[in-house]
């Protein structure tokens, strides 16, 4: 039930919490790495806030030690709180780790008061989307995306200290494909990463709200029951041969980058990230993150030089048309 929301049954006359409790269905359907969810929220109802924590019990100690993504997962579910505020007409405040909190806050939301608009922003116009946003994992369809669709998506980035690179030369994209290669080869040449991997990952007959279902994967939904083990066993080059092509026949590439590489860039960065994948999802377009060629520290460099970026590279992901769509991932219920 968690992706069918309907905005039209959001609670005016309850009080806050309840209003809350609402938004905050539309912040969970947020992207995050191996689908671990990493968030946590807090409602204060004294002060009208809203904090979003990291549930540390929803890292990834492994592949992920020093958070990145988890704090880009957190960005990812601020974008989608500010959307649904915005289509609610909500207003609010936002302050990264705030100095005056003795607990492990990331972001602090201050609730105002509702108020009546004439018009809807572009913000607000992007609450469907969220409903309709999927990671797709199949294999995508060679089809160019027009400058003024790249361009209309790209207006949706509200961050000046972060830069959105869109990859369109077909020469680049094979370079970076091959980068891609080197970097996954090497993840799934590590066992820990594999056995962290492992966890995560589900069958397509699952009934756990997180997780990995492997409804993308080719592997027939039967020997998905398998899953955990199946992944473990999976060759490296034969993933990263898979990664590749998913680079090379993608329609374009998305690198997010910054002069900072610290704690609230990342959170921004994710915040990007979801407003540029929803306004993409209204253009039918698929974005999937792939962090491997981030998180492989000899990948990312070489994907600098590559492509002549100066600052941090903090986020990848693929752009594609894909004919096939699979069915949404999981995802826990707000409490």
């Amino acid at each position: 039930m968690s992706w069918h929301i309907k905005a039209g049954d959001f609670p005016r006359s309850r009080d806050f919490e309840d209003q809350m409790k609402f938004i905050l269905s539309y912040a969970v359907l947020a992207p995050s790495s191996h689908n671990t969810q990493p968030w946590k929220f807090e409602v204060d109802k004294k002060n009208r806030y809203l904090h979003i924590c990291l549930d540390w019990q929803n890292t990834l100690p492994y592949s992920d030690r020093l958070n990145r993504e988890a704090y880009i997962s957190l960005g990812c579910t601020l974008a989608n709180l500010i959307v649904a505020l915005e289509y609610f007409d909500c207003l609010y405040s936002i302050e990264y780790f705030p100095e005056d909190s003795v607990e492990d806050i990331a972001i602090r939301v201050k609730i105002g008061q509702r108020i009546k608009r004439n018009t809807k922003n572009n913000l607000s116009s992007l609450l469907p989307y969220i409903t309709k946003r999927i990671t797709n994992r199949f294999f995508p369809e060679k089809k160019p995306i027009s400058k003024d669709i790249l361009l209309d998506i790209k207006r949706n980035n509200d961050e000046k200290d972060i830069r959105t690179i869109f990859v369109t030369n077909n020469n680049e994209i094979k370079k970076t494909a091959q980068i891609m290669y080197q970097a996954i080869y090497h993840a799934f040449g590590d066992k820990m990463f594999k056995e962290e991997l492992s966890k995560w990952v589900r069958s397509n007959y699952t009934r756990a709200n997180d997780g990995i279902p492997l409804y993308d994967s080719g592997i027939p939904s039967p020997l998905t029951i398998l899953a955990p083990l199946l992944i473990k066993l999976v060759p490296p080059k034969l993933q990263a041969m898979r990664d590749k092509k998913l680079v090379e026949n993608s329609s374009s590439l998305l690198i997010l980058t910054s002069e900072n590489n610290n704690k609230t860039a990342w959170i921004k960065t994710g915040k990007v990230f979801e407003f540029l994948a929803l306004a993409g999802t209204a253009h039918s377009l698929f974005f999937s993150p792939m962090a491997g060629i981030i998180e492989h520290e000899d990948s990312c460099i070489n994907l600098k030089k590559t492509l002549h970026i100066k600052e941090y590279p903090l986020f990848f992901a693929r752009i594609a048309y894909v004919n096939k769509i699979p069915p949404h991932s999981p995802r826990r219920l707000v409490e």
